[in-house]
C-alpha cells in the first residue's frame, strides 16, 4: 500500500434518532447533493442500496474530484469502502451508526478513515492529532459531514 506509515482520522457524532433512521438518511444516495457539503459532495451506484454488496463499486464525487471505491462493508451498522486517489492515496472510508450509550434510543454515528501510499504524510503530533487523528482538517470535514447528518434526521 505504500511505504509510509498509515494514517488516521475519526469524528463522532451523537444524534437524538434510532440508528435505523439515521442510517437511512446515510444510506440514500440520491439525495446527498441535497444535504452535503453545499450540494457539492454525492455518491452513485450502478443498484439500488439494497442490493449492495462487498465487492461493487461506487461513485464519489467531492465537488471535481471523484474516485469509484469498492464497498468492503454493508450491514446494518456500518458501512465501508476502499478508495484509491491514482495510488498515491489509498484509504479505507467507514461509517459506523451504533446505538448511543449516552442519549436514550439516540445513536453514535461514527466515522473513520485510514489511509496508506506515498501521499500519506504524517505531520508532527500534536495534542488535536490524538484527539482526531492524523489529519486534524479531515476531522473538521467529517464532523461537519456528521452535523448535516444529524440535521436531516
Amino acid at each position: 500500500m505504500g511505504l509510509s506509515e498509515p494514517i488516521f482520522n475519526r469524528a463522532e457524532i451523537e444524534i437524538r434518532a434510532p440508528p435505523a433512521l439515521v442510517r437511512t438518511v446515510l444510506m440514500d444516495f440520491a439525495r446527498y447533493r441535497d444535504w452535503t457539503h453545499k450540494s457539492r459532495w454525492s455518491i452513485t451506484a450502478d443498484k439500488s442500496v439494497q442490493d449492495l454488496k462487498p465487492g461493487d463499486s461506487l461513485r464519489v464525487d467531492l465537488g471535481g474530484m471523484s474516485f469509484r471505491p469498492t464497498l468492503v462493508d454493508i450491514m446494518e451498522d456500518s458501512f465501508a469502502w476502499d478508495g484509491s486517489l491514482w495510488g498515491l492515496l489509498v484509504g479505507r472510508h467507514y461509517f459506523h451508526v451504533l446505538p448511543s450509550k449516552k442519549t436514550p434510543g439516540g445513536t453514535l454515528f461514527v466515522q473513520k478513515e485510514e489511509w496508506t501510499g506515498p501521499l500519506s504524510v504524517r505531520p508532527s503530533p500534536t495534542e488535536e492529532e490524538e484527539a482526531v487523528g492524523s489529519w486534524p482538517w479531515l476531522g473538521y470535514v467529517q464532523r461537519g459531514y456528521q452535523s448535516r447528518v444529524r440535521e436531516k434526521v
